[in-house]
């Protein structure tokens, strides 16, 4: 399955480029695919973003919409998101038509007023002209600082450069060349066109970036690798 997702993917998202009303099902039922084997693999804020994607894609269509929100629901629950969860249950469970609908808009609202509590905490994806977009993150302002300094780093801008490359070479080398890197000292920072690409490596380093034991991990079998943090 794993082999078969990013082609799925791709092929899904070209044919709704080029015909949307048609194609429409079929991209939410390969995001909602992608969403549902996240959270079987163990990572369930990949989960998080594909069902939030298939959200998006299926706007408008209430049928569609309460579809995406059922693997919504499980990427919340595997998270532990009892607020939000509580809201994607009212479309799952409320009926056909106006009040679908309706319940639809809830889930929709929750999710906006839930933004603070997203995995990409404490990144942050901004538009800094039209179709350009750049990743940051403060260094110095994650729960994981202490450990790092623990284990002989510096957390600054150029030492979560290296947190990028890690997580895209070893889980994600899909997004290799799909956006550049231009940290400093006191900012880490990724930017590019492909906003997809850089929401992608924002969920990865968001992990690692509030996970202290995930971070230790990353660090140990990047230098068992040989791989030097240039901090």
């Amino acid at each position: 399955m794993l082999r078969v997702l990013p082609g799925l993917l791709t092929a899904a998202r070209h044919a709704h480029h080029t015909a949307p009303a048609l194609t429409c099902p079929l991209l939410v039922r390969v995001q909602r695919l992608t969403a549902q084997t996240m959270v079987k693999l163990g990572d369930p804020h990949l989960a998080w973003l594909a069902a939030d994607r298939a959200m998006t894609t299926a706007s408008g269509d209430a049928r569609l919409t309460a579809r995406a929100a059922v693997a919504l629901t499980q990427a919340l629950r595997a998270l532990d998101r009892g607020r939000l969860l509580t809201a994607v249950h009212l479309t799952i469970a409320g009926p056909c038509g106006a009040g679908r609908r309706s319940s639809v808009a809830v889930v929709l609202v929750a999710l906006h007023q839930g933004c603070q509590d997203r995995p990409v905490t404490p990144l942050r994806l901004i538009e800094t002209t039209p179709g350009k977009y750049s990743l940051l993150l403060d260094a110095g302002t994650t729960a994981v600082d202490g450990l790092v300094e623990e284990l002989g780093h510096e957390p600054n801008g150029y030492f979560w450069e290296g947190v990028a490359q890690v997580l895209v070479s070893t889980e994600a080398p899909a997004l290799e060349g799909r956006f550049s890197y231009d940290p400093e000292g006191g900012m880490f920072c990724a930017y590019g066109v492909d906003r997809s690409a850089l929401e992608e490596l924002a969920v990865r380093m968001a992990a690692v970036a509030t996970d202290g034991e995930r971070m230790r991990r990353l660090i140990a079998e990047a230098e068992a690798n040989g791989f030097e943090f240039d901090d």
